[in-house]
């Protein structure tokens, strides 16, 4: 069964403000990990725990590999 957290859950989790959490979300919802973020209402949305994890890591390594031209 999946995990599904709300925008302050997210927000608390990854110690981030609000206008970071729709920064990343519009990212993600660009990204192959849209599936991560999900939008049943214009003023609702949920988050896929383990999806948005993977998302994270991917930002994570995408970001080593620009910073240190490490080949993950």
């Amino acid at each position: 069964m999946k995990v599904l957290l709300t925008k302050e859950q997210v927000m608390k989790k990854y110690d981030i403000k609000e206008n970071t959490f729709y920064k990343y979300r519009r990212e993600c919802l660009k990204s192959e990990y849209s599936d991560a973020v999900i939008i049943p209402s214009g003023r609702k949305t949920l988050i896929d725990a383990e999806r948005w994890e993977e998302y994270w890591e991917y930002l994570s390594d995408k970001r080593k590999k620009r910073l240190y031209g490490i080949d993950i």
